[in-house]
């Protein structure tokens, strides 16, 4: 199924609108070098904390924790991300 494969990368920042706004953004700001998955990976999960802890009404982990596994996260950078039961997250690749 890789067959002619070179690379994969969980993140692009030139795969659509969103990604290509957020890495100029990133850019601006960081003397001009480009982002990588670890930067996007990061700012996404901690987004998406930062949500789960705003709709609990409180920074109590394991109560942040719960509202994250109760839908799936529409994270405009990274598209749809599922956090599973264990607490391992994937994305789903819609591009």
């Amino acid at each position: 199924m890789a067959q002619g494969l070179i690379i994969t990368q969980p993140f692009y920042w030139d795969l659509n609108e969103a990604s290509r706004a957020w890495s100029a953004r990133f850019s601006e700001r960081q003397h001009q070098q480009s982002p990588t998955a670890f930067h996007a990976g990061v700012y996404s999960s901690v987004r998406a904390y930062l949500e789960a802890a705003l709709a609990a009404g409180t920074n109590d982990a394991q109560s942040v924790i719960r509202k994250l596994k109760e839908k799936p996260i529409d994270d405009d950078l990274l598209g749809p991300v599922v956090v599973r039961p264990d607490g391992r997250l994937f994305t789903i690749c819609t591009s």
